[in-house]
């Protein structure tokens, strides 16, 4: 074997040999389709957990005037249907409402944490051409933050309020030309609700750690 060919292959085995970590967010809208999925898992446990005793029989007016995050529609969908689902009947106009509910984001979006045995893709300098990865094994696991803050009031008058803040789970592993997904497509992480209502007149607090989906 000539010297050049061992540099070479001693150059291309340190490559595989060696592993890079990377983390990546997508800020506040999902990039892709598997993002997208993960949040949405998100919203859905927050809609699943907005309960409120008072909304039964009574006329409602969904506010989401301070809701600004990527798939804000989403949210408001699934809280329209978690709304109509607990017997409140949604109007139009506000003035038409016996109770308010208002919602915000304080947070909305996917982090990725990737780890690579191989080769990564890289930019070739000069040009808009990147080379392929070369995985030996990969490692990439998403996670999906969700913070909201719903408010139900009656003309302003407080009635109740719900906190809600929960994250969900998604990984894949990838042996050479293989895929393996961790257990269920998604996974329920950590979620904290903390409710107060006008007839408790104290917040309470549920804390749920991580398990599988629901």
């Amino acid at each position: 074997m000539t010297l050049s060919r061992m540099i070479v292959l001693t150059g291309l085995a340190a490559t595989l040999a060696s592993g890079c970590t990377s983390n990546s967010g997508s800020g506040d809208i999902a990039k892709n389709a598997a993002d997208q999925l993960v949040l949405s898992y998100a919203v859905d446990r927050a809609a699943d957990k907005f309960k409120v005793e008072a909304l039964k029989g009574k006329k409602i007016f969904l506010n989401c005037t301070y809701l600004r995050t990527g798939n804000a529609e989403y949210i408001q969908l699934a809280f329209r249907n978690s709304i109509a689902m607990q017997g409140g009947v949604l109007v139009a106009k506000e003035e038409d409402a016996d109770y308010t509910v208002e919602m915000a984001s304080g947070a909305g979006g996917v982090e990725q944490h990737t780890r690579l045995l191989g080769a990564p893709s890289l930019n070739v300098p000069g040009t808009s051409v990147a080379t392929p990865e070369m995985a030996v094994f990969k490692n990439v696991n998403q996670s999906a933050i969700l913070k909201l803050l719903v408010l139900v009031h009656q003309k302003g008058k407080f009635v109740a309020s719900v906190n809600y803040y929960a994250n969900a789970l998604r990984g894949e592993k990838n042996v050479l030309v293989w895929s393996f997904k961790s257990g269920e497509e998604i996974k329920q992480g950590q979620e904290r609700i903390d409710r107060k209502t006008l007839e408790s007149g104290a917040a309470d607090a549920a804390t749920t750690k991580p398990g599988k989906k629901s």
